[in-house]
């Protein structure tokens, strides 16, 4: 990273970073606060249990709280939301729903579109490839409403379209292994070696937490990674930087806990927290001009705001087809405003697309 900016002359760090960005963000402040001029993080990761535990206990702390913020905000939404006909409340809702994905353990749905294109679905599928994914981007919580809303009925083609058909072996994407083996306690010194030994660990931890068995392949990895840390980064309690950090956070983060935010937040001196009201991975999954305001200003001179702030989110999780979304809360947007608004909306589409 400083290679980057002293090749463009640059004395000190400008620098925005998401989720792995955040923790990137973090080392960099504690390595080199006197270059740390404007850091965003935002989506914070726990840098303590990213590089001083062996179980990766922050990622999946808060997953059910947005499973439930899916299923309330379709009550909510009503006819928008064509999952609401299969319960009137929240907690019924996610019941009748749940019954239906667990009962493709012992029966997958069957799925045939040709002689070609034909498969099953069983409730890991559901969870695991399709569900804790979409908690990342409410932009597609309404098509995955739609997907679950068909399987409800006994149709499976569409689930298995966007979860199964097509989709990579488990695991974790090759150019990743060598960076998340060497951040964390990896190898024969934190690990047993054995598979039973290793799944006495595990199971606990995956009782506990419903989508922690996604990270199943990294643990094995994990436990027979032979090739020793080539780093010696040891995260501070307290860490004063040339200039405070802004931090950036949703309420709600399924996989970057807000908790983890404030954490940070004692960690880096003077810094501030801008919290957006809402359900998501990072404040690219919901637009908030609040919030964009507060990072543009800091991005551009520095400014930040006197004290944490909490931002509300501008568009519903289930837009009506009905009606104009952008004129719904009454208010009268500046030509700035709008423009701001129609970027974060964009963001947010990508960045749906994008994971």
């Amino acid at each position: 990273m400083n290679s980057i900016i002293d090749a463009l002359g640059q004395e000190t760090m400008m620098y925005w970073g998401v989720s792995y960005g955040s923790l990137l963000g973090q080392v960099y402040a504690t390595l080199f606060p006197e270059r740390s001029e404007r850091i965003v993080l935002d989506a914070v990761m726990d840098q303590f249990d990213q590089f001083q535990d062996t179980m990766d206990k922050s990622h999946f702390v808060g997953n059910d709280v947005v499973v439930d913020g899916f299923f309330d905000e379709c009550v909510r939404a009503g006819r928008a939301c064509p999952l609401s006909e299969f319960g009137r409340t929240k907690s019924k809702l996610r019941e009748n729903i749940t019954d239906v994905i667990n009962s493709l353990r012992s029966k997958p749905a069957s799925v045939y579109i040709n002689g070609s294109v034909y498969g099953v679905v069983d409730d890991y599928d559901v969870w695991i490839n399709g569900i804790f994914p979409e908690l990342y981007a409410p932009a597609r919580w309404p098509a995955l409403a739609r997907r679950l809303a068909d399987l409800q009925t006994g149709n499976a083609t569409s689930v298995y379209m966007a979860y199964v058909y097509g989709r990579p072996s488990d695991g974790i994407p090759v150019p990743n292994i060598a960076v998340m083996m060497n951040d964390g306690r990896s190898g024969p010194k934190y690990w047993p070696q054995s598979r039973f030994s290793l799944l006495e660990r595990l199971l606990p931890f995956f009782d506990k937490y419903r989508f922690a068995v996604s990270d199943m392949a990294n643990y094995y990895i994990k436990q027979k990674w032979s090739i020793p840390t080539t780093h010696s980064y040891t995260p501070k309690t307290r860490v004063e930087t040339a200039h405070p950090l802004l931090l950036l956070s949703t309420m709600h983060d399924p996989v970057c806990p807000y908790a983890t935010a404030q954490e940070a937040q004692r960690v880096f001196a003077g810094s501030r927290l801008v919290s957006i009201q809402a359900y998501g991975h990072s404040s690219l999954a919901r637009p908030s001009l609040c919030a964009a305001k507060y990072l543009r200003k800091y991005l551009a001179d520095g400014s930040l705001p006197e004290k944490n702030v909490k931002c509300e989110s501008d568009d519903p999780y289930f837009p009506s087809k009905d009606g104009d979304e952008s004129a719904e809360d009454g208010r009268l947007y500046t030509e700035e405003e709008h423009s701001i608004r129609s970027a974060q909306r964009a963001l947010a589409e990508d960045f749906g697309r994008f994971l």
